[in-house]
């Protein structure tokens, strides 16, 4: 019983710990992503990665990759690719 106590006590502490700990960095990364304004968000955070912030540069990698997938999406919806995708579909 005392494990179960310690366990579910354990498990309550971490993650307001972890959210304690997040800086201003992900705030301003949270408010790129919800303004949309990922090239803004990305230019902000490749800046604080180069002064060696690792919360930065994880920061730069997300919205790198959210970039590269938007632009994906809005690519394969343009006419030349639907049909580029029906002729490949057979």
């Amino acid at each position: 019983m005392r494990f179960l106590i310690f366990f579910v006590g354990l498990a309550l502490a971490l993650p307001s710990a972890s959210m304690a700990q997040a800086g201003d960095t992900a705030a301003l990364l949270r408010a790129n992503l919800y303004a949309g304004a990922l090239e803004d968000g990305l230019a902000e955070m490749e800046a604080r990665a180069a002064e060696g912030d690792a919360e930065a540069a994880f920061g730069a990698g997300l919205l790198t990759f959210l970039t590269a997938t938007e632009d994906l999406a809005r690519i394969s919806h343009t006419p030349c690719a639907l049909r580029w995708f029906k002729v490949a579909a057979g």
